[in-house]
C-alpha cells in the first residue's frame, strides 16, 4: 500500500474493457493511488499531455489508437514513464516488442491475483524513481531483481510462449557502428530455448555484448535470461562510458543473480570488443567459442563456472583481430549453432 507519509503516486490505466478497468480502479484507489482512465488510445496520449502520471498500465489492445502505437509515443517523448503493458492475447511477439522500447513489465489477462497487479506497479515505481550512485549497487540490485518477476510462473506453465518471448527480444542481426559492422547468425531447434545475444554500443564506440544459452539453466531459464538482459542494459544505461569494464559488467549481474530468489546458474559469455585497437576481450562462463579470422583460428578456454556460481574468478582472455575482422562462433550448443562476426565496412 502507498505509504501515508508520501504523496499518493497517479496511474493512468489504459484499458477499454469497462469492468475490467472498474475492478482494477476500485483496487488501485484502495491501495492508495489515484487513478486517471482512459478508453482508447486517443484518450491516452490526450490524458498524457495533460499531465504525465507516476506510472502507466497500458492494455495493448485497444481502439483507434493501439497499445503499442501508445507505447512507441511515449518511449519518444517521456522515455522515463514506467510502463506496464497487458496483454489479452498473450501474444509473446507483442510483449517483447514492449519491453525492447523500454516497458518496466508485462501482465497477462485475466489478472486473478490483485496483489501481482500490486507488487509490480510497486516494483516499477522503485525500479523508475529510485536515483543510484556508486555505493547504492546493492539497492540498484534489490530493485532490479524485482522487475518481472510476476511473471515466473506464467513462463514456467507455458513453454512456448517462453521462447516466444526470448526470440522476440533478440536485437538486430545486423548493426553498425564505428566503421564497423557486427552481424550473428543464430540457428536453433524449434524444441529448445533459442541462444540469447544482447548488444550496446557504447558512446566511445567500444561494444559491449553477451550470450547465453538458457537451456544450461535446470529451472527458471526464462526469467534468468530476463533479469540477465534487465541488470545488463540498466546498468550501461547509467554509468559513465569510462567507468564500463567486462568485469564490472560480469560482477553485478552475478551479484544480481545470487540475491535474487528465483534466478539460476546458467552458461555464458561476455565479450567487449574496441574498434580502435581491434582488441576482443572475452569472459567465458561455461561456454566455449573459437575466434577465427583469415589465417588464425583461436580457442577461447571454456571454464566450468556458470553465470550465478562466481563467474567473476574467471580470467578474462583477449584475442586482436586483423584489419578485416573475425568470427567468434560457440562451442558445445546442442541442436544448433550461433556465430557473431565482426568485419570493417567497405567503402
Amino acid at each position: 500500500m502507498v505509504s501515508e507519509l508520501q504523496p499518493a503516486k497517479e496511474i493512468l490505466l489504459v484499458e477499454d474493457d469497462a469492468v475490467f478497468s472498474h475492478i482494477i480502479t476500485q483496487f488501485l484507489v484502495q491501495q492508495g493511488y489515484e487513478v486517471r482512465h482512459a478508453e482508447d488510445g486517443i484518450k491516452a496520449l490526450q490524458e498524457l499531455k495533460i499531465k504525465l502520471p507516476d506510472i502507466m498500465l497500458c492494455d495493448l489492445q485497444i481502439p483507434y489508437v493501439t497499445g503499442m502505437e501508445v507505447v512507441e509515443e511515449v518511449s519518444r517523448k517521456a522515455p522515463a514513464l514506467p510502463i506496464i503493458v497487458i496483454s489479452g492475447t498473450g501474444d509473446m511477439n507483442d510483449v517483447a516488442k514492449a519491453l525492447r522500447l523500454g516497458v518496466k513489465d508485462f501482465l497477462v489477462k485475466p489478472i486473478r491475483d490483485l496483489l501481482k497487479l500490486q507488487s509490480t506497479i510497486e516494483a516499477a515505481l522503485r525500479s523508475a524513481y529510485q536515483h543510484l550512485t556508486s555505493d547504492e549497487e546493492s539497492e540498484e540490485i534489490k530493485v532490479l531483481e524485482h522487475e518481472l518477476h510476476g511473471q515466473i510462473e506464467e513462463l514456467n506453465d507455458h513453454p512456448e510462449a517462453a521462447r516466444q518471448l526470448l526470440t522476440g527480444l533478440l536485437p538486430n542481426p545486423i548493426s553498425y557502428n564505428q566503421g564497423w559492422e557486427l552481424k550473428y547468425f543464430n540457428l536453433q531447434s524449434t524444441e529448445r530455448l533459442p541462444v540469447i545475444i544482447d548488444y550496446i554500443w557504447l558512446i566511445d564506440g567500444r561494444l559491449m555484448f553477451y550470450i547465453l544459452d538458457p537451456n544450461s539453466a535446470e529451472e527458471n531459464s526464462t526469467a534468468t535470461s530476463l533479469l540477465v538482459r534487465t541488470f545488463f542494459n540498466d546498468y550501461l544505461r547509467t554509468r559513465d562510458t569510462e567507468e564500463v569494464e567486462l568485469k564490472h559488467v560480469v560482477r553485478v549481474v552475478e551479484k544480481g543473480i545470487l540475491q535474487s530468489g528465483y534466478a539460476r546458474s546458467m552458461n555464458g559469455i561476455f565479450g567487449l570488443f574496441e574498434p580502435d585497437t581491434r582488441c576482443l576481450h572475452i569472459d567465458s562462463i561455461g561456454l566455449g567459442a573459437k575466434v577465427s579470422s583469415e589465417n588464425n583460428t583461436q580457442e577461447i578456454i571454456q571454464t566450468k563456472i556458470k553465470l550465478g556460481d562466481g563467474a567473476q574468478q574467471n580470467n578474462e582472455q583477449m584475442v586482436t583481430l586483423p584489419i578485416s575482422g573475425g568470427r567468434l562462433q560457440l562451442n558445445g550448443i546442442m541442436n544448433g549453432s550461433f556465430t557473431l562476426t565482426l568485419h570493417p565496412i567497405k567503402a
